[in-house]
């Protein structure tokens, strides 16, 4: 009985992490079939002016490239947005991690002493 419990949990395991890898695999094939398809579709040459260049390409490869460059740029602005978060994230934690020294020395190092007038003894006795 125990050792059919720890079957079953086994098996479990192995199929939840399998499924992640099925689905990526199906995305991907779905994702190459569509490339293969749009460059049969535009296989046809077009005639490309950029700056002082004058080319002729196919049309596939015009908007794959600039689905890459697209892609690229949004890594370098990705890129540069974490490097300023955690900088700025660093800092903070930097700051208040001085806030709290600050605070540990500017708290005294034991409670304030009472005077004997003041301790609820001498208060019972004058009574």
């Amino acid at each position: 009985m125990i050792g059919s419990k720890l079957t079953h949990r086994k098996a479990g395991r192995a199929r939840g992490h399998g499924l992640g890898l099925w689905w990526t695999f199906a995305a991907g094939l779905v994702l190459a079939s569509a490339t293969v398809v749009a460059i049969f579709q535009n296989s046809r040459d077009v005639r490309l002016h950029y700056l002082a260049w004058h080319l002729n390409v196919s049309l596939i490869v015009v908007v794959l490239t600039t689905a890459l460059i697209a892609v690229f740029l949004d890594e370098v602005g990705g890129l540069i947005w974490r490097r300023r978060r955690r900088s700025m994230l660093g800092r903070r934690s930097e700051l208040e991690q001085l806030r709290t020294e600050q605070l540990v020395e500017d708290i005294p190092a034991g409670p304030p002493a009472e005077s004997p007038a003041d301790s609820p003894e001498v208060s019972v006795l004058h009574q």
